[in-house]
């Protein structure tokens, strides 16, 4: 009886089966589900799928369940390779039909058992970015890294990393990336994604060392040395003077100018090779021919801390004098002069040094107010009571919450004008 009715159908359809005509898809609809009540399940797909072609509306609900029984039915016999077409294709139908969740839903299913399919979890990934399911973009990614090579695993640790930062979990995209970029170290997306990654966990001894790496993948001097130059800053902050010395002299062979001298300077400093940071700086004192400058200040600044590393403090006020000399405006050669000169009570080169201090706008570890206060100070040890209130009077003017000042112009005699407010 079906069969009957198929027939009649058919002849109404005619010979012609890719024809456009929209009025064809209530017969096609009809005949599939004549197709269906006889079991003839592929060929009943296979007219609601012309019929979805010519009216999308009007078939879609009828191919979706056609789909999802046929997909049971391949389930129930073990043939994967039906399952899958019918999956994938429900998944269009499904999505097209605006239900991107039950799709999803669909596809992590087929994929939970069949971890291997690419395509298909290609397509899950796709979809849940889509969506902002970024838990479940991670999960698929982190998969698809294991699976994937060349420029779709990079992709993938690329994708992995950006649910990470959704998820405000960087640190979940960690592994997955140190991965990807021991099996392709060549790729500068992976590594600049893992230098953002070892920033936002502060791991700077990873960072260090990929900059390092990075460095070498490089072609251009500059940025070469700039990389080498951080990497070889970081090093210095973490006290290894071992990992920062290569790299640092590297970038000061590349551009041998003050951003690379002075790191470098710091570096053996560090090691204790105080005879190559004094070589160094010396060199670089002498190619700027006696001219005065703040870079000529910042290599005297480091040779005073050679000698100062060496215990010679006299050398190391006579440096720090010419640092002051070469550039008054830096204020922390200033400090350190300031604070040298007080300790081996050179009261007059000290109180010069700190009103020089009261001018500059500059950083400086000495505040206006502590420079008026020492100075003060320092009249007070010379027997000059009458040039230290009026220090410790500016002093107040410029903080006037300071406690330690207050208790300063008690001990000079002088009440202060306001009560202690700060320790």
């Amino acid at each position: 009886m079906h069969d009957q009715a198929v027939q009649t159908i058919s002849e109404q359809l005619g010979d012609d089966d890719d024809a456009l005509d929209a009025s064809r898809a209530p017969l096609l609809l009809v005949r599939a589900e004549l197709r269906t009540a006889a079991g003839h399940d592929a060929a009943a797909i296979d007219d609601l799928e012309r019929a979805f072609g010519l009216q999308p509306d009007a078939a879609a609900e009828a191919l979706e369940s056609a789909l999802t029984t046929a997909i049971d039915g391949a389930v129930a016999v073990g043939d994967r390779e039906s399952e899958r077409r019918y999956t994938l294709r429900a998944v269009d139908v499904m999505s097209s039909r605006g239900k991107r969740a039950e799709a999803a839903m669909l596809l992590r299913g087929w994929t939970s058992r069949h971890e291997e399919d690419v395509e298909a979890l290609r397509r899950l990934r796709d979809m849940d970015t889509a969506e902002g399911a970024w838990r479940a973009v991670a999960e698929t990614c982190l998969r698809l890294i294991h699976l994937e090579q060349g420029v779709a695993q990079v992709d993938a640790a690329l994708g992995l990393s950006h649910a990470h930062q959704e998820l405000g979990e960087p640190e979940g995209a960690r592994e997955g990336l140190e991965h990807v970029r021991d099996l392709q170290p060549d790729s500068p997306q992976v590594r600049a994604e893992l230098r953002k990654i070892y920033e936002q966990l502060g791991d700077q001894q990873e960072l260090a060392k990929l900059l390092v790496g990075d460095a070498q993948l490089e072609e251009d001097p500059a940025t070469k040395a700039e990389m080498l130059q951080r990497a070889g800053h970081i090093f210095v902050d973490l006290g290894d003077a071992v990992s920062a010395i290569p790299p640092l002299r590297e970038a000061h062979q590349l551009v041998p100018q003050p951003s690379t001298v002075v790191p470098l300077a710091d570096a053996y400093i560090l090691a204790g090779w105080f005879d190559d940071a004094g070589d160094l700086l010396s060199r670089a004192i002498e190619a700027g021919r006696g001219r005065r400058s703040p870079e000529i200040c910042v290599y005297y600044h480091r040779k005073a801390k050679v000698a100062e590393a060496q215990g010679d403090r006299a050398r190391q006020l006579e440096l720090l004098l010419e640092a002051h000399q070469s550039n008054k405006k830096n204020g922390l050669v200033a400090a350190d002069l300031a604070d040298l000169a007080e300790s081996l009570e050179q009261w007059d080169l000290a109180a010069r040094t700190l009103r020089t201090i009261t001018l500059i706008d500059t950083q400086c570890p000495i505040s206006r107010a502590e420079a008026f206060l020492r100075q003060g100070r320092i009249a007070h040890v010379q027997g000059d009571n009458k040039n230290a209130k009026m220090w410790a009077r500016r002093a107040k003017r410029e903080d006037p919450e300071w406690d330690a000042i207050d208790h300063f112009l008690i001990e000079l005699g002088d009440r202060p004008s306001a009560p202690p407010g700060r320790g």
